[in-house]
């Protein structure tokens, strides 16, 4: 589970700005919406980003959504394409490095570890990555790797990421690699197990913006392959009241015009409707129905699996009832007991009517064109008992339009 994450000199965060997501002590929680981690820290389940249009929100959600691509992927990043960061545009900072960090507990059978993960780089190169661990309370060295401007990276390890000072793994470390991603490469148990971790985010973000993403045939394949999948999409489209009892998915050939007309196999998915004497084809659905369909995998598939959905404008394309649903999924220990966290943003305010000020987040740019990020319960004067919902609308907290 995410602890917390930041960035500075990162899309339009230049001040390195932190979320903390670990929930005060004293903090009262009798919506039972926090999971206990290590040492008694509870984490919230949901946490959603509000704010007006081109504020940041975006900007916020890709740097788990970074992190994730490069700690568990940079291995295989092509040598002539550059890492997906954009420093904040600005004459003082377009030429530094961005930073950015995220700490996160894993759970084995036994206890629940702390991971403590930095790193520094630009387009071109990585200058400095670091993880740190508490497997007790004392926080450990893992790695910590430099590289100055054309030179070797030096790393540094210690005891418990077991790689020796004569290691040939060193060597396979460039200038664009995690070493995480690289050593995971080489079977080296302590990379696979961070590498593992990272892989199990869901999201629509990408690293330069929101993407319509899985198309429909990446959905499909997913529910055709795994029939647990395919009964809780159907349960939840039933829930919605879409009129839709069933869907199938089929087989079909088509033409590939790309590929000289070569014959290439699809798959299409079909809705069974009440009093309809025929199904719906995906494409003969309302475009909210498609965006629901698409957006199961990233729902549903966390809280199967474990790990992290990232939504971005989640409720641009369903009906603002049905995302208390969807929260109500993450909250519940029954639906999810695998400690699964969905981090959504949006501009529908009916959401703050279910959630606790742990779970909310603003984002708001200035004039000059800088993200600041900040939490509900960073603001005075807030009460549980206070309509958040209302007093959003009402510019109290801000995160709103001037």
């Amino acid at each position: 589970m995410i602890r917390s994450f930041g960035a500075g000199n990162f899309w339009s965060i230049k001040k390195f700005q932190r979320i903390d997501l670990v929930v005060d002590k004293h903090a009262t929680d009798s919506s039972r919406h926090f999971r206990m981690i290590k040492d008694g820290d509870r984490v919230p389940t949901v946490v959603a980003v509000y704010g007006h249009n081109a504020s940041g929100k975006t900007s916020l959600l890709k740097i788990p959504r970074f992190l994730s691509d490069f700690i568990s992927r940079s291995f295989h990043y092509e040598a002539n394409v550059d890492i997906a960061v954009q420093p904040f545009l600005s004459s003082d900072s377009e030429d530094k490095p961005s930073d950015l960090e995220i700490s996160f507990d894993l759970s084995d059978e036994k206890e629940w570890v702390t991971y403590f993960y930095e790193v520094s780089l630009t387009k071109k190169r990585v200058i400095r990555e670091a993880l740190y661990y508490t497997p007790r309370r004392k926080r450990r060295l893992l790695f910590e790797r430099h590289a100055a401007d054309g030179s070797s990276p030096i790393l540094k390890t210690g005891p418990d990421f077991q790689v020796d000072t004569s290691d040939p793994m060193r060597t396979k470390i460039t200038e664009k690699a995690s070493v995480i991603s690289t050593f995971s490469q080489f079977n080296h148990a302590p990379s696979i197990r961070i590498s593992r971790a990272a892989t199990a985010v869901f999201s629509n973000v990408f690293s330069f913006g929101r993407g319509e993403y899985p198309s429909e045939q990446i959905a499909s394949s997913i529910f055709k392959t795994n029939s647990d999948a395919i009964g809780d999409a159907k349960a939840f489209l039933r829930y919605g009241d879409l009129g839709i009892d069933d869907f199938i998915i089929e087989e079909q050939k088509i033409f590939d015009k790309t590929a000289a007309d070569q014959q290439k196999t699809i798959l299409a998915t079909f809705f069974i409707h009440k009093g309809l004497t025929r199904p719906l084809s995906y494409w003969e659905e309302s475009h909210g129905t498609q965006a629901l369909y698409r957006f199961l995998p990233f729902m549903l598939g966390p809280l199967k699996l474990g790990g992290t959905a990232i939504l971005d404008e989640l409720d641009a394309d369903i009906h603002p009832m049905m995302l208390p649903k969807i929260i109500d999924m993450y909250h519940s220990t029954k639906s999810n007991d695998k400690n699964a966290q969905l981090i959504l943003s949006g501009h529908n305010p009916y959401t703050l009517s279910f959630l606790e000020k742990e779970e909310v987040y603003f984002t708001e740019k200035d004039d000059q064109g800088r993200t600041s990020i900040f939490g509900l319960r960073d603001i005075k004067g807030v009460r549980r008992v206070d309509n958040y919902f209302l007093k959003y609308l009402g510019g109290v907290y801000g995160g709103v339009p001037r």
